[in-house]
């Protein structure tokens, strides 16, 4: 196994460096929709990204959410996944200091359903949330507000032993 990173993000001046030690694997399927104006130099994870969707510095809900709609269609295009795993940043919230997007806070709530029910009930697959990004003071409450209302439209289970949303 190598002793390499698989990634390394490194923030000064307000220039974001990227890079990524990720090995093309035949059975893993990679979607991105990303700022194409933070992250254009990401040439070493360019070859194992399967979808790839540079949107523009600002852009808004309506551009990002048909990005994203577009981006799991063409998902579609491979077999059927065993599992998702979907990492649900919330660094494109407007006023984020880092990326640059004004998505509000239902765009990123339309975002995770869309997500939600394109694996679910398009892929047909178990799908496993994680958090990332988000450094806007609002991004906790965000991510909370979307997870309440991903457990009521999917009737998810709560955690055994933790209070109900």
């Amino acid at each position: 196994m190598s002793e390499r990173p698989l990634a390394s993000i490194n923030i000064s001046d307000d220039n974001i460096a990227f890079t990524a030690a990720l090995p093309c694997m035949q059975d893993l399927i990679i979607v991105d929709v990303f700022n194409g104006g933070i992250f254009p130099k990401d040439e070493d994870a360019w070859p194992a990204i399967n979808v790839s969707v540079p949107l523009r510095s600002g852009a808004g809900d309506a551009e990002y959410l048909k990005a994203v709609r577009q981006a799991l269609e063409d998902a579609t295009q491979w077999p059927q996944p065993d599992l998702v795993f979907y990492n649900a940043g919330t660094d494109v919230l407007e006023g984020d200091p880092l990326g640059r997007f004004n998505i509000s806070a239902a765009g990123i709530q339309q975002r995770d359903q869309m997500v939600f029910e394109h694996a679910l009930h398009t892929a047909k697959a178990p799908i496993v949330m994680t958090l990332s990004g988000g450094y806007a003071p609002k991004s906790s409450d965000v991510i909370s507000a979307s997870l309440s209302n991903l457990i009521r439209s999917f009737q998810l289970n709560a955690i055994p032993g933790s209070s109900s949303m």
